[in-house]
Protein backbone atom coordinates (compact mmCIF):
# COMPACT_ATOMS: atom_id res chain seq x y z
CA UNK A 1 0.00 0.00 0.00
CA UNK A 2 2.98 2.38 0.55
CA UNK A 3 4.08 1.64 -2.60
CA UNK A 4 0.99 2.41 -4.19
CA UNK A 5 1.04 5.72 -2.64
CA UNK A 6 4.56 6.53 -3.56
CA UNK A 7 3.62 6.04 -7.12
CA UNK A 8 1.13 8.04 -7.31
CA UNK A 9 3.56 11.00 -7.91
CA UNK A 10 6.86 8.24 -9.65
CA UNK A 11 7.18 6.70 -12.45
CA UNK A 12 9.96 4.61 -12.20
CA UNK A 13 10.49 2.22 -9.00
CA UNK A 14 14.08 0.77 -8.27
CA UNK A 15 13.99 -2.52 -5.81
CA UNK A 16 17.53 -2.98 -4.41
CA UNK A 17 18.43 -5.77 -1.90
CA UNK A 18 21.55 -5.88 0.33
CA UNK A 19 23.69 -7.94 0.08
CA UNK A 20 24.04 -10.75 3.08
CA UNK A 21 22.40 -7.99 5.06
CA UNK A 22 23.04 -9.27 8.54
CA UNK A 23 26.04 -11.27 7.71
CA UNK A 24 27.52 -7.85 6.42
CA UNK A 25 26.65 -5.70 9.70
CA UNK A 26 30.26 -4.83 11.73
CA UNK A 27 29.65 -6.78 15.10
CA UNK A 28 32.24 -3.99 16.94
CA UNK A 29 30.08 -0.78 15.09
CA UNK A 30 26.78 -2.95 15.87
CA UNK A 31 27.67 -3.08 19.75
CA UNK A 32 28.32 0.51 19.66
CA UNK A 33 25.45 1.33 17.79
CA UNK A 34 23.13 -0.60 20.27
CA UNK A 35 25.28 1.74 23.81
CA UNK A 36 23.56 4.53 24.01
CA UNK A 37 19.90 2.68 22.80
CA UNK A 38 19.96 0.34 25.81
CA UNK A 39 21.09 -0.34 29.14
CA UNK A 40 24.91 -1.05 29.67
CA UNK A 41 23.80 -4.29 31.20
CA UNK A 42 21.76 -5.64 28.61
CA UNK A 43 24.20 -4.77 25.96
CA UNK A 44 27.13 -5.89 27.56
CA UNK A 45 25.28 -9.64 28.60
CA UNK A 46 23.75 -9.42 24.56
CA UNK A 47 27.90 -9.03 23.52
CA UNK A 48 28.78 -12.11 25.70
CA UNK A 49 26.54 -14.36 24.39
CA UNK A 50 27.07 -13.67 20.72
CA UNK A 51 30.57 -14.13 20.97
CA UNK A 52 30.01 -17.26 22.85
CA UNK A 53 27.97 -18.46 20.10
CA UNK A 54 29.94 -17.29 17.55
CA UNK A 55 33.33 -16.35 18.34
CA UNK A 56 34.52 -16.21 15.41
CA UNK A 57 31.95 -15.43 13.16
CA UNK A 58 31.18 -12.35 11.14
CA UNK A 59 27.57 -10.16 11.28
CA UNK A 60 24.85 -11.14 13.68
CA UNK A 61 23.70 -14.63 13.43
CA UNK A 62 19.71 -14.83 13.08
CA UNK A 63 19.43 -16.86 16.23
CA UNK A 64 16.13 -15.63 17.23
CA UNK A 65 13.60 -12.62 16.52
CA UNK A 66 15.25 -10.49 18.95
CA UNK A 67 18.31 -10.13 17.09
CA UNK A 68 16.56 -10.10 14.02
CA UNK A 69 14.82 -6.87 15.21
CA UNK A 70 17.79 -5.42 16.50
CA UNK A 71 19.93 -6.10 13.47
CA UNK A 72 16.97 -4.51 11.78
CA UNK A 73 17.16 -1.41 13.70
CA UNK A 74 21.17 -0.98 12.61
CA UNK A 75 20.26 -0.77 9.03
CA UNK A 76 19.29 2.50 10.01
CA UNK A 77 22.86 3.06 8.98
CA UNK A 78 21.99 2.25 5.56
CA UNK A 79 18.82 4.34 5.42
CA UNK A 80 20.96 7.22 6.04
CA UNK A 81 23.33 6.55 3.25
CA UNK A 82 20.78 5.96 0.61
CA UNK A 83 19.28 9.19 2.22
CA UNK A 84 21.84 10.86 0.83
CA UNK A 85 20.75 10.19 -2.68
CA UNK A 86 16.73 10.03 -2.52
CA UNK A 87 14.19 11.11 -0.08
CA UNK A 88 12.18 9.27 -2.02
CA UNK A 89 12.60 5.55 -0.47
CA UNK A 90 10.70 2.67 1.54
CA UNK A 91 12.30 -0.19 3.23
CA UNK A 92 11.36 -2.88 4.90
CA UNK A 93 14.37 -5.25 6.14
CA UNK A 94 17.24 -5.57 3.52
CA UNK A 95 15.02 -4.97 0.65
CA UNK A 96 14.40 -1.08 -0.71
CA UNK A 97 12.16 1.09 -3.07
CA UNK A 98 13.32 4.07 -4.23
CA UNK A 99 11.03 6.07 -6.60
CA UNK A 100 12.17 8.31 -9.38
CA UNK A 101 10.78 10.03 -12.24
CA UNK A 102 13.50 8.87 -15.11
CA UNK A 103 14.89 5.43 -15.48
CA UNK A 104 18.60 8.12 -15.39
CA UNK A 105 17.79 9.30 -12.21
CA UNK A 106 17.51 5.52 -10.40
CA UNK A 107 20.26 4.42 -12.13
CA UNK A 108 22.23 6.93 -11.11
CA UNK A 109 20.97 6.52 -7.63
CA UNK A 110 22.17 2.79 -7.91
CA UNK A 111 25.51 3.56 -8.35
CA UNK A 112 25.90 6.06 -6.05
CA UNK A 113 24.64 4.01 -3.01
CA UNK A 114 26.25 0.67 -3.81
CA UNK A 115 29.30 3.46 -4.13
CA UNK A 116 28.91 5.03 -0.55
CA UNK A 117 27.81 1.27 0.88
CA UNK A 118 31.25 -0.03 0.64
CA UNK A 119 32.67 1.60 3.63
CA UNK A 120 30.19 0.37 6.10
CA UNK A 121 30.90 -3.02 4.72
CA UNK A 122 27.52 -3.35 2.97
CA UNK A 123 27.33 -3.98 -1.14
CA UNK A 124 23.70 -3.88 -3.23
CA UNK A 125 23.13 -7.62 -4.69
CA UNK A 126 23.28 -7.10 -8.45
CA UNK A 127 21.31 -10.53 -9.05
CA UNK A 128 18.02 -8.44 -7.36
CA UNK A 129 17.93 -5.09 -9.28
CA UNK A 130 15.20 -4.28 -10.85
CA UNK A 131 14.52 -1.16 -12.80
CA UNK A 132 10.40 -1.11 -13.51
CA UNK A 133 8.36 1.55 -14.79
CA UNK A 134 4.59 1.84 -13.00
CA UNK A 135 2.59 0.03 -15.01
CA UNK A 136 5.38 -2.78 -15.71
CA UNK A 137 5.72 -2.83 -11.54
CA UNK A 138 1.77 -3.53 -10.99
CA UNK A 139 1.23 -5.87 -13.86
CA UNK A 140 4.19 -8.16 -12.43
CA UNK A 141 2.93 -8.15 -8.68
CA UNK A 142 -1.30 -8.39 -9.56
CA UNK A 143 -0.72 -12.39 -9.20
CA UNK A 144 -0.22 -11.96 -5.53
CA UNK A 145 -2.66 -8.97 -4.96
CA UNK A 146 -4.10 -9.92 -1.23
CA UNK A 147 -7.93 -10.57 -2.00
CA UNK A 148 -10.60 -7.76 -0.93
CA UNK A 149 -14.22 -9.31 -1.47
CA UNK A 150 -15.54 -12.79 -1.65
CA UNK A 151 -19.09 -13.35 -1.87
CA UNK A 152 -19.38 -15.62 1.06
CA UNK A 153 -18.09 -12.76 3.82
CA UNK A 154 -21.27 -11.46 5.18
CA UNK A 155 -19.22 -9.35 7.01
CA UNK A 156 -16.09 -6.64 6.38
CA UNK A 157 -13.42 -7.66 3.96
CA UNK A 158 -10.04 -8.48 4.96
CA UNK A 159 -7.49 -7.13 2.49
CA UNK A 160 -4.72 -8.27 4.57
CA UNK A 161 -5.33 -11.41 4.14
CA UNK A 162 -4.14 -13.78 1.16
CA UNK A 163 -6.77 -15.52 -0.32
CA UNK A 164 -7.08 -19.64 -0.67
CA UNK A 165 -6.81 -20.18 -4.58
CA UNK A 166 -3.07 -17.49 -4.05
CA UNK A 167 -2.13 -19.43 -1.29
CA UNK A 168 -2.03 -22.69 -2.52
CA UNK A 169 -0.56 -21.17 -6.07
CA UNK A 170 2.20 -19.67 -3.36
CA UNK A 171 2.77 -23.33 -1.77
CA UNK A 172 3.08 -25.03 -5.21
CA UNK A 173 5.50 -22.46 -6.15
CA UNK A 174 7.25 -23.40 -3.56
CA UNK A 175 6.93 -27.14 -3.58
CA UNK A 176 7.86 -26.56 -7.25
CA UNK A 177 11.69 -25.04 -6.63
CA UNK A 178 12.59 -25.47 -3.30
CA UNK A 179 15.88 -24.54 -3.62
CA UNK A 180 14.89 -21.43 -4.53
CA UNK A 181 11.64 -20.70 -2.67
CA UNK A 182 11.51 -22.36 -0.11
CA UNK A 183 14.12 -20.11 2.15
CA UNK A 184 13.58 -18.35 5.21
CA UNK A 185 12.07 -15.18 4.01
CA UNK A 186 9.34 -16.74 0.96
CA UNK A 187 8.90 -19.88 3.47
CA UNK A 188 8.03 -17.20 6.51
CA UNK A 189 6.20 -15.57 4.68
CA UNK A 190 3.84 -18.52 3.46
CA UNK A 191 4.64 -19.72 6.82
CA UNK A 192 2.72 -17.08 8.29
CA UNK A 193 -0.31 -16.99 5.94
CA UNK A 194 -0.87 -20.89 6.41
CA UNK A 195 -1.30 -19.70 10.37
CA UNK A 196 -3.71 -17.32 9.53
CA UNK A 197 -5.70 -18.99 7.82
CA UNK A 198 -5.46 -21.96 10.47
CA UNK A 199 -6.63 -19.69 13.05
CA UNK A 200 -9.66 -19.27 11.20
CA UNK A 201 -9.84 -15.77 12.65
CA UNK A 202 -11.66 -14.82 9.08
CA UNK A 203 -14.38 -17.75 9.26
CA UNK A 204 -14.26 -21.16 8.73
CA UNK A 205 -15.23 -21.00 4.87
CA UNK A 206 -12.29 -19.47 4.43
CA UNK A 207 -10.10 -22.41 5.68
CA UNK A 208 -12.42 -25.01 4.30
CA UNK A 209 -12.28 -23.40 1.27
CA UNK A 210 -8.36 -23.75 1.41
CA UNK A 211 -8.22 -27.06 2.42
CA UNK A 212 -10.46 -27.94 0.19
CA UNK A 213 -8.57 -26.67 -2.49
CA UNK A 214 -4.79 -28.04 -1.08
CA UNK A 215 -5.73 -31.74 -1.02
CA UNK A 216 -7.70 -31.58 -4.72
CA UNK A 217 -4.39 -30.65 -6.22
CA UNK A 218 -2.67 -34.06 -6.22
CA UNK A 219 0.41 -32.80 -7.73
CA UNK A 220 1.31 -30.57 -4.93
CA UNK A 221 0.69 -33.38 -2.26
CA UNK A 222 2.65 -35.90 -4.47
CA UNK A 223 5.48 -33.31 -4.20
CA UNK A 224 5.25 -32.03 -0.32
CA UNK A 225 5.25 -35.85 0.43
CA UNK A 226 8.24 -36.82 -1.74
CA UNK A 227 10.15 -33.63 -0.55
CA UNK A 228 9.46 -34.40 3.22
CA UNK A 229 11.18 -37.86 1.84
CA UNK A 230 14.09 -36.48 0.51
CA UNK A 231 14.90 -33.85 3.51
CA UNK A 232 13.77 -36.75 6.03
CA UNK A 233 17.46 -37.97 5.26
CA UNK A 234 19.33 -34.90 5.47
CA UNK A 235 20.57 -33.93 8.62
CA UNK A 236 20.63 -30.20 7.75
CA UNK A 237 17.28 -29.69 6.59
CA UNK A 238 15.39 -28.76 9.96
CA UNK A 239 13.86 -25.74 8.97
CA UNK A 240 12.43 -27.07 5.64
CA UNK A 241 11.29 -30.28 7.41
CA UNK A 242 9.41 -28.22 9.81
CA UNK A 243 7.85 -25.98 7.04
CA UNK A 244 6.71 -29.32 5.04
CA UNK A 245 5.67 -30.85 8.61
CA UNK A 246 3.53 -27.21 9.11
CA UNK A 247 1.96 -28.04 5.21
CA UNK A 248 1.06 -31.81 5.30
CA UNK A 249 -1.29 -31.38 8.31
CA UNK A 250 -3.81 -30.62 6.17
CA UNK A 251 -2.93 -33.17 3.55
CA UNK A 252 -4.34 -36.80 3.36
CA UNK A 253 -0.70 -39.41 4.33
CA UNK A 254 0.21 -42.10 1.91
CA UNK A 255 1.78 -45.40 3.27
CA UNK A 256 5.27 -43.66 2.06
CA UNK A 257 4.24 -40.40 4.07
CA UNK A 258 3.86 -42.53 6.94
CA UNK A 259 7.16 -44.23 6.38
CA UNK A 260 9.04 -40.63 6.57
CA UNK A 261 7.16 -39.46 9.56
CA UNK A 262 8.00 -42.42 11.48
CA UNK A 263 12.23 -41.87 10.53
CA UNK A 264 11.58 -38.11 11.46
CA UNK A 265 10.12 -39.32 15.03
CA UNK A 266 12.95 -41.45 15.80
CA UNK A 267 16.10 -39.74 14.74
CA UNK A 268 16.10 -36.09 14.54
CA UNK A 269 16.30 -32.34 16.99
CA UNK A 270 13.92 -32.46 19.26
CA UNK A 271 11.73 -29.73 17.94
CA UNK A 272 11.15 -32.29 14.74
CA UNK A 273 10.19 -34.91 16.89
CA UNK A 274 8.03 -32.43 18.56
CA UNK A 275 6.24 -31.46 15.06
CA UNK A 276 6.33 -35.05 13.52
CA UNK A 277 4.20 -36.40 16.73
CA UNK A 278 2.00 -33.55 16.08
CA UNK A 279 1.45 -34.48 12.64
CA UNK A 280 1.24 -38.68 13.32
CA UNK A 281 -1.35 -37.93 16.03
CA UNK A 282 -3.50 -35.90 13.25
CA UNK A 283 -2.69 -39.10 11.33
CA UNK A 284 -4.23 -40.90 13.88
CA UNK A 285 -0.69 -43.15 13.98
CA UNK A 286 0.01 -42.33 17.59
CA UNK A 287 -0.64 -41.16 20.88
CA UNK A 288 2.43 -39.92 22.07
CA UNK A 289 1.66 -36.37 22.06
CA UNK A 290 2.07 -35.41 26.14
CA UNK A 291 4.45 -32.37 24.79
CA UNK A 292 1.76 -30.71 22.75
CA UNK A 293 -0.40 -29.91 25.80
CA UNK A 294 3.28 -28.15 26.98
CA UNK A 295 3.22 -24.32 27.49
CA UNK A 296 5.20 -22.38 24.98
CA UNK A 297 8.08 -21.99 27.58
CA UNK A 298 7.79 -25.57 29.01
CA UNK A 299 7.92 -27.00 25.56
CA UNK A 300 11.19 -24.61 24.47
CA UNK A 301 12.97 -25.79 27.83
CA UNK A 302 12.33 -28.92 27.04
CA UNK A 303 13.39 -28.76 23.35
CA UNK A 304 16.66 -27.28 24.47
CA UNK A 305 17.45 -29.54 27.17
CA UNK A 306 20.95 -31.23 26.67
Amino acid sequence: EETRARMQDAEFVLQLDLKEAFASIDRTDFFTFLQPRGSAAAVELLELLLQSWDPDGRGIPLVNDSLFFLGNCYLGRVDAVVARHTAGFIRFVDDYRVFGNTEAELEHAYESINRDLEPLGFALNDAKVKLSSRAKFFDAVTSIEPHTEHEYYGVRTFVDVISPEQLVRLIAAGLEEPDRYLTVRYGRLIAAELRRVRERKYGGIVYDQFKNLLQADEHLNQQAWALLDQFARDDAEDWRIIWLLHLVEDLEAPPAGIESLGRLAQGRSRIVQVWTSRVLGRCGQTDDLDSLDLSYIDEAAMSCRG
